[in-house]
């Protein structure tokens, strides 16, 4: 990954391991901080909270504020020109500012106050939120690469291949405008084009999946497809033990749904699957998706299709009160697809596949693998009613009467073993950002509350929560 920047130590290198990890969390989730710099921005004269909204437009009035604001600071503790003077001017420990910055610091950023530190630090965090309003198929991580130049620092990275480290970007901008008089008001604003003009072109979209493909259909033209694919079900499962048998996988015979025929078929797709020309029909949900995105052959695309139905199958012939669906909630990044339960085939096939393939070494049990975690995420023996399945969505969104909010969202424990740890931990932070959010607060594992903007409507927040819950599923 290209990561465009110095080198320079900016105190990052010098936290233990553990005061990072905390920075790290604190900074992507922390809502008290968010709220913290939202109350002092306006307190000391800037743009007013409501203005903060993530917007591109909101940057140029805060980074205007926010240069002002650090140059009167700056120059009112100016160290004086003596030797003792500088000595005793310069402070060498800040227990309120941000944990990269409690350690002695070079000017112009020594005559800060520890809240000038800390307005420069969520500053960063809210040139990242705007960005990922505009990208949101980025992520956050912290940086382990002891060998790198942002060792420990807060990174974003994507789409793509395009790292940076925001906190690093902002002190990286501001350490020679708080020195000078140059006007320079848009500052902010300019470090977030120059981030965004960094995105290759064909990215700037979010990715077009299969989702895109069905969503483009009326309800009417979905309905029938849908209602074709689970009825040529037997017909598309011979036509997949053609392919296979022909590209000279494992015969007809011992493609019999079972478990045990999974490994040898999942490993011999490692290799089967191939780039090149995309001849002959496809299916529909690879007819959207650009060469960037699915270079494969025709036979290959058939190949993944055909594994999708016969992965389906196999869980099917397992669990047969799963019934096949079709997702309604226009949000849902499933919108429209032909789902088992809450399995879309042909997503887990892909992304499935996809790491399987690009693992050292390849990783033969990848779709073994896949297979156990779906058999067990239900006990098949109680199960009677597709009803009674476990559903990643299955999550509750009431009015509160809990004060200063107005909503209080309940996910069930279940959720975290379908999406995993990681997921979980980052629901905070991406309910968060759902417009209309004003204010998140986690009370417990299963229990949110939320302070909603004038006019937002619960239905339509609670079909974006489950969007995102079954979008971290299929991740």
């Amino acid at each position: 990954m290209a990561r465009e920047t110095s080198a320079r130590d900016w105190g990052f290198r010098r936290l233990d391991e553990q005061t990072a990890r905390s920075n790290f969390a604190l900074w992507i989730s922390d809502l008290d901080r968010r709220r913290w710099f939202r109350r002092v921005v306006a307190e000391r004269g800037g743009p007013s909270a409501r203005s903060l909204d993530s917007s591109p437009d909101s940057l140029g009035p805060l980074g205007a504020w926010l240069l002002a604001s650090l140059r009167a600071e700056a120059h009112v503790a100016a160290p004086s020109p003596g030797l003792l003077g500088r000595l005793f001017a310069r402070r060498h420990y800040r227990p309120d500012a941000p944990p990269w910055a409690v350690a002695a610091l070079s000017p112009p950023f020594d005559g800060l106050s520890d809240d000038g530190l800390r307005l420069i630090d969520e500053a960063a965090w809210y040139l990242t939120e705007c960005y990922r309003a505009r990208f949101p198929h980025s992520r956050c991580a912290l940086d382990n690469e002891s060998s790198g130049p942002t060792f420990q620092e807060p990174l974003v990275i994507g789409p793509g291949e395009v790292v940076a480290s925001p906190v690093r970007m902002v002190v990286e901008a501001l350490e020679p405008l708080i020195r000078s008089d140059a006007s320079a008001d848009g500052w902010l604003a300019e470090l977030y084009d120059a981030w965004g003009a960094r995105i290759p072109e064909e990215l700037r979209e979010p990715p077009r999946g299969a989702e895109w493909a069905y969503q483009q259909l009326s309800r009417k033209e979905a309905r029938a497809y849908f209602e074709h694919y689970v009825e040529t079900e037997r017909e598309r499962l011979d036509a997949f033990r053609d392919l296979v048998a022909r590209l000279g996988g494992p015969s007809r015979g011992a493609l019999d749904l079972s478990r045990d025929s999974l490994q040898p078929l999942g490993r011999w797709m490692l290799d089967a699957v191939v780039d090149g020309p995309r001849d002959g029909e496809v299916p529909l949900w690879a007819q959207t998706m650009p060469e960037y995105q699915l270079g494969r052959s025709g036979d290959s695309i058939r190949l993944i299709d055909g594994l999708a139905t016969y992965f389906a199958a196999a869980l099917h012939q397992r669990h047969p009160a799963w019934r096949w669906e079709m997702s309604t909630i226009k949000l849902d990044i499933d919108y429209q697809v032909p789902v088992l339960g809450v399995l879309s085939p042909v997503r887990v096939m892909l992304v499935g596949l996809e790491r399987g393939r690009s693992a050292d070494p390849p990783d033969g049990d990848w779709i073994l693998e896949r297979f156990d975690v779906w058999d067990q995420s239900v006990d098949a023996g109680s199960t009677t009613d597709a009803d009674a399945r476990l559903a990643v969505d299955d999550i509750e969104v009431v009015r509160t009467e809990m004060p200063g909010f107005d909503v209080e969202i309940w996910i069930p424990e279940h959720v975290e073993q379908l999406i995993g740890p990681e997921a979980f931990e980052a629901l905070e932070q991406r309910f968060a950002t759902i417009p209309g959010v004003r204010t998140l607060m986690w009370e417990d594992r299963e229990l949110l509350y939320a302070k909603l903007e004038r006019g937002t409507r619960v239905a339509e927040l609670r079909d974006r929560i489950k969007a995102i819950l079954r979008e971290s599923q299929a991740s």
